[in-house]
């Protein structure tokens, strides 16, 4: 994939190539954090809850913490 931006050194736009392992390897620490905050809150449902979630599936979203 093509990413365009601004070089934050030279300051002018700039265009480069990224990889797909290149954006797993950059969020991968975060998803270990998520998926281990989930598994947390799924051992902790209800089983009648925990039923719902593996016939419906889950939405994951960010609640915005703004002051």
């Amino acid at each position: 994939m093509e990413i365009k931006g601004r070089d934050l050194i030279l300051g002018l736009p700039r265009l480069i190539k990224i990889s797909s392992n290149e954006v797993c390897e950059a969020i991968s620490d975060i998803l270990d954090e998520i998926i281990q905050v989930v598994r947390q809150v799924l051992r902790e449902t209800p089983a009648e809850l925990s039923a719902d979630i593996m016939s419906n599936g889950m939405i994951v979203s960010r609640k915005n913490l703004q002051k």
